[in-house]
């Protein structure tokens, strides 16, 4: 007498390897096991890889966003009501204020960044409409 064979649904048929199509005289929690190892192959076939993602997260992110400019927003976002002066931000970015000056100006031409001058000093925050 042959084994009973069972079949994965048409969807999830072409997401398996051809070695685990049919599954001969298997009881169904062998089966469930199966579908699960074919589930993560297809996670890695399709680049479903969670380190892959994060990479390629990461490579738009630099595309995108400068490294000073990614650091700017972390700063700013994290303390939202917090003025900053160009200096304190310099110091807290670990970089110097002229390489700030061209990010802080295009993030405040852009309506992310709010300023406030204060005599002779000029203060950013996060808009308030953010």
């Amino acid at each position: 007498m042959l084994a009973p064979r069972f079949h994965l649904p048409l969807a999830e048929r072409r997401l398996a390897p051809p070695e685990l199509l049919h599954v001969q005289g298997r009881r169904n929690g062998d089966v469930r096991a199966i579908h699960e190892q074919e589930q993560e192959h297809a996670a890695e076939q399709d680049g479903n890889d969670p380190a892959k993602i994060r990479a390629l997260e990461r490579a738009c992110r630099d595309a995108l966003f400068p490294k000073t400019r990614q650091r700017l927003l972390a700063a700013t976002f994290g303390q939202p009501e917090r003025w900053w002066y160009m200096s304190e931000l310099a110091q807290e970015l670990k970089t110097s204020p002229s390489s700030l000056q061209r990010e802080l100006k295009q993030l405040v031409r852009s309506g992310i960044l709010q300023q406030r001058p204060e005599g002779k000093r000029i203060y950013f925050r996060i808009s308030d409409n953010q």
